[in-house]
């Protein structure tokens, strides 16, 4: 299974957020990350022929006024015409799945009625699960990370183990697959392993330490 991770991110850089997850995508195989925002406009337009060769296209982005930032919705408007997306049509990205990955600089309590943004993530996401429904493609389970910077080691933990399962399980979360998906990583990590492919993993651990140590540094989208 090919996975497309785009993200728009006007300031990323500077986000401890997106360090951890694209250092966490990494260690997938079959994972692909592109930064919209540092795409020139050419680059953007061929984006389309790797959306095509994708299973599994993956949206991440951080809050921006209840909705994805603008360097997204740009490439939508110009890139996914109604004849290359509808269903009724071309249907060039029918049973493909999409995901969506969303942080935020609130607690989750924020985001429900009665909060203090008094509405919920889902409700923001409509747009996205409609231009899903209209492409037919498969909707996956939002993967929603609030206030990343204070969350705690094991939310943090959490966080790391929902966003491989996002990029990787042909049915994230799904409890029948959980046993499965577990396994074939501890296997990854058992004695089979030679000593170059631990001092590998070894090196992936440690890069994704780095990131995770600097991650009390400051607030972050």
């Amino acid at each position: 299974m090919q996975t497309l991770i785009i993200v728009s991110h006007p300031d990323i850089d500077g986000s401890t957020s997106q360090a951890f997850l694209r250092a966490t995508a990494a260690l997938e195989p079959h994972t692909e990350w592109v930064h919209l925002d540092g795409l020139e406009p050419a680059a953007r337009h061929q984006l389309w022929s790797r959306v095509q060769a994708a299973d599994r296209i993956i949206f991440q982005f951080p809050l921006y006024w209840y909705g994805a930032p603008a360097s997204l919705w740009a490439w939508l408007d110009d890139e996914w015409t109604d004849h290359q997306v509808s269903a009724a049509r071309a249907g060039e990205l029918r049973g493909k799945a999409l995901g969506l990955v969303v942080t935020t600089g609130h607690p989750s309590a924020a985001f429900r009625v009665g909060g203090s943004e008094n509405v919920t993530l889902d409700q923001l996401m409509v747009p996205f699960w409609s231009l899903a429904r209209k492409a037919a493609m498969v909707p996956l389970p939002a993967l929603y990370i609030n206030d990343f910077a204070h969350q705690s080691d094991a939310a943090r933990a959490q966080t790391y183990i929902q966003y491989r399962q996002l990029l990787s399980m042909p049915h994230p979360g799904a409890p029948a697959e959980l046993a499965a998906w577990f396994a074939q990583r501890a296997r990854a990590l058992g004695d089979e392993l030679t000593a170059t492919e631990l001092t590998d993993r070894d090196d992936e651990l440690a890069q994704l330490r780095g990131v995770v140590g600097d991650l009390r540094r400051g607030d972050d989208d």
